[in-house]
């Protein structure tokens, strides 16, 4: 038989068989492949969504963290840094406000504020008196300020609703640490709920455009509660009260009603609700109870964050791209089969002899010695084909040959230059580095790997910071260029000075970074020219500490003398607390004696007589009360002045003082007010001392106060972490100047005005009332507008430490 013939029937046979055998076996095996194909595609969706979510977050975690080391920021003075906030909040779209809060978690912000405070946010805003509100309760304070271990850190809050707006928010926060970095507050950006849902939705738009199955999406912190989901009943919401009215907790914060994860009734939504608020990956399937639809649920961890992101689809959607895939393979593989079957029978014929003459010419081309032969000077495609084999040869060896010169170029270009190469490709975070770029630091390509943590690895400690926002700017706020001196690290230890370049090149359609693209040049060998100005520094710094000697040899007599004045103010206050007895015993006999005269001769002497001996008796209680300030104030400043604690209900005290002050209060026609939280609270304190500090106040308040009323308001009331009870005494009074509100402590001040030195007093009253409250680990506060009225504020520790 001939061998044409032959191949007519084995050719065909030979190839077809193995085929319907191989599709037979592989057809199971292709439709599980191709599910578990889908399955991962769906499962990359999500990671890509995750990915941009977590990239946007670190973004402004960064950029969060460079306004921290701000001066302005760390001045942490609100006339400073609330306009420089303002003005940076309209050069961002997704910030919708700015705070910045203190150790004591008071918070300022670019939204709103008191202005009666300094613009610090209180509970009413509108009123000067209102009561400051606090973050001290927020994770996000503790972690950065609170619990801080002196270091600079940054977090993102868990989302959060806003009580005017009903608005959801995240908080991302730096915290502000001073020159020993000793937190000292911290500085956070507001990003509405709203901007992030919007992001979801563009990754939704850009990411599923060609997918077709639609996903839905849910977010949760990592408590379980639903703050994104495709269903709105189930997003984390404000509780109401009956009457349709925010609800709220004892703290006057608003309460809210969460949806969780952890409520699902399903089985597999249960099984899967720990590893989704621990913030694992992995996905599930379960059959809606409703619809009885067949879904699949994927679930990953956003990066940097306490969110994990979720997405369901229709499982039958998902995979229908694997359906269509096997009927498009089973109908491949019969067209295939029977097109394989006409190709056998015509290369069987027609191939046998020209295929070796084919086979001989591209042997002798392969050693490049090629004449075409006359044989293959055909008219049909095998004609054709030793036509392009040729042609390809020739081409392949042209454009070898250009790929050569073109490589041998560059290398002398890059040779010539001294620039080290480097191409960072931001979509799948690969690293090129040139040659020249390994030979600076002294490594081999073998020696390191192409990753975008080797150069940051490399960078001297000091210099990551200000190289992360250099390429910071250039990906999030889309500069072109960035140009910065660096330090990077040799391997045999020493520092290489380097000068960095970076061009971003970004897609034209989106204009989404794509690459980061730059050079390093060697400049160690300037550098060392530095070494002449840095000789002149160590003559200046010379010059600087024989001065400096000069000064501290001029402090050590400054404090000489203080120490001599504060000896004799020392003996001073010690001759004034042992003078009690001598100064108390005769002016208590003239009191008590003008007091007998006055009812024994009542009607017996005339009335001038009788008024001169109240004056007399009134003259000597007012100096007795001043000598009594006087001695008190010279016992706590020789420390001889001891508390006496126990266990009372401040508030029945505080009703007392009312009493006892009401006379003089009536006298002058002003309206005498109390504010008690209870009718009980209990007090560890000195009661005699705490009497002599409301009774200061009070007084204080009706001597300063023509028309109105004094009030005085009891309440608990924290300093930190410590429980306490804060005594407030409002009056309508004249008010105190801002200037001089500093100076109100002070021993023997009393302010410069007509209207105040009508009034008679030493100063000492309200020194006392501090140094008494000192003395029980309290403290004393004022806030009064001139023209208006004051508060003053005595609060005290609930219990002795």
């Amino acid at each position: 038989m001939r061998i044409k013939t032959k191949l007519s029937f084995l050719l065909p046979g030979l190839i077809l068989l193995p085929m319907l055998i191989g599709m037979a076996v592989e057809l199971p095996h292709l439709r599980a492949q191709v599910r578990e194909t889908e399955l991962h595609r769906f499962e990359a969706h999500l990671e890509q969504v995750s990915a941009r979510l977590s990239r946007e977050f670190v973004s402004v975690q960064h950029e969060l963290m460079l306004y921290a080391r701000t001066e302005t920021i760390r001045s942490m003075q609100p006339s400073k840094y609330l306009p420089y906030l303002s003005q940076e909040e309209q050069k961002h779209q997704y910030f919708s406000a700015f705070l910045v809060a203190d150790k004591r978690g008071h918070f300022f912000s670019t939204v709103a504020g008191n202005p009666a405070q300094n613009m610090r946010h209180t509970f009413d805003n509108d009123d000067p008196d209102a009561r400051a509100h606090t973050i001290i309760r927020q994770p996000y304070w503790r972690y950065l300020v609170a619990d801080n271990p002196n270091e600079a850190r940054s977090r993102i809050s868990s989302p959060m609703m806003s009580y005017g707006t009903r608005d959801r928010h995240i908080v991302v926060a730096a915290s502000i640490n001073d020159d020993n970095q000793k937190s000292i507050g911290l500085v956070a950006g507001i990003i509405s709920w709203h901007y992030i849902t919007e992001r979801l939705e563009r990754f939704k738009k850009d990411l599923f455009s060609d997918v077709n199955w639609r996903p839905r999406f849910f977010i949760t912190s990592n408590d379980g509660s639903y703050w994104y989901h495709w269903d709105p009943e189930k997003i984390v919401d404000f509780k109401m009260d009956a009457q349709g009215r925010i609800a709220l907790n004892q703290d006057m914060q608003p309460v809210n009603e969460t949806h969780s994860l952890l409520d699902e009734t399903q089985k597999e939504w249960q099984l899967a609700a720990s590893a989704i608020t621990q913030q694992k990956n992995g996905h599930f399937r379960y059959t809606d109870l409703q619809t009885k639809q067949k879904n699949i649920v994927s679930f990953t961890s956003i990066a940097n964050t306490q969110f994990t992101l979720g997405m369901v689809t229709d499982e039958a959607q998902l995979l229908i791209a694997a359906k269509d895939i096997v009927i498009h393979t089973i109908l491949s593989f019969g067209l295939a089969a029977i097109a394989t079957l006409f190709a056998a029978i015509l290369l069987a014929r027609n191939t046998t002899r020209p295929l070796q003459q084919l086979t001989n010419y591209a042997q002798r081309l392969r050693n490049e010695t090629s004449d075409f032969p006359v044989e293959l000077k055909r008219e049909d495609e095998l004609g054709e084909l030793a036509t392009q084999l040729q042609s390809l040869a020739l081409n392949a060896q042209q454009r070898q040959q250009q790929l050569a010169n073109s490589e041998e170029r560059f290398s002398l270009a890059m040779k010539g230059s001294s620039d080290g190469v480097w191409d960072w490709n931001l979509t799948t975070d690969e690293v090129y580095f040139s040659p020249r770029w390994h030979e600076m630091l002294g490594y081999t390509k073998e020696e390191i790997s192409f990753k975008v943590e080797t150069f940051f690895q490399l960078l001297h400690p000091e210099d990551i910071l200000k190289t992360q926002a250099a390429v910071n700017q250039c990906i999030t706020q889309r500069d072109p260029h960035y140009h910065v001196n660096i330090r990077m690290i040799h391997k045999e230890g020493r520092d290489i000075y380097i000068m960095s370049r970076a061009h971003l090149v970004c897609d034209p359609d989106t204009n989404e970074p794509r690459r980061l693209v730059g050079t390093h040049v060697d400049v160690s060998e300037q550098h060392k020219y530095q070494g002449k100005i840095e000789k002149m520094n160590e003559e200046l710094d010379s010059r600087v500490k024989v001065r400096t000697r000069e000064l501290e040899q001029a402090k050590v007599t400054a404090q000489e003398l203080q120490y001599k004045a504060e000896s004799a103010n020392h003996a001073k206050s010690t001759f004034l607390a042992n003078m009690s007895h001598e100064l108390r015993t005769p002016l208590n006999s003239i009191i008590g004696f003008t007091n007998r005269l006055i009812r024994k001769l009542d009607g017996d002497i005339e009335a001038r007589n009788l008024d001169a001996l109240r004056t007399v008796e009134d003259n000597g209680k007012h100096l007795l009360s001043l000598i009594n300030d006087l001695l008190d104030t010279a016992k706590i400043e020789t420390g001889q002045l001891t508390l006496n604690r126990e266990r009372f209900n401040c508030i029945l005290l505080a009703q007392q003082c009312i009493d006892q002050i009401r006379p003089i209060a009536d006298e002058k026609k002003l309206d005498l007010n109390t504010e008690f939280c209870h009718d009980e609270l209990l007090l560890d304190a000195d009661k005699k001392r705490l009497v002599q500090i409301l009774l200061n106040m009070l007084s204080n308040a009706v001597k300063f106060t023509e028309t109105g009323s004094v009030t005085l308001a009891v309440e608990p009331m924290r300093k930190g972490d410590t429980p306490g009870v804060g005594f407030h005494v409002i009056d309508t009074g004249i008010g105190i100047k801002p200037e001089h509100q500093e100076q109100l402590f002070d021993k023997f001040t009393r302010l410069d005005s007509s209207d105040l030195n009508a009034v008679q007093g030493t100063g000492l009253g309200l020194t006392l009332i501090k140094e008494l409250a000192h003395l029980h680990k309290g403290s004393v506060e004022v806030i009064s507008t001139f023209g208006k009225g004051s508060r003053f504020t005595a609060w005290l520790p609930l219990h002795s430490c």
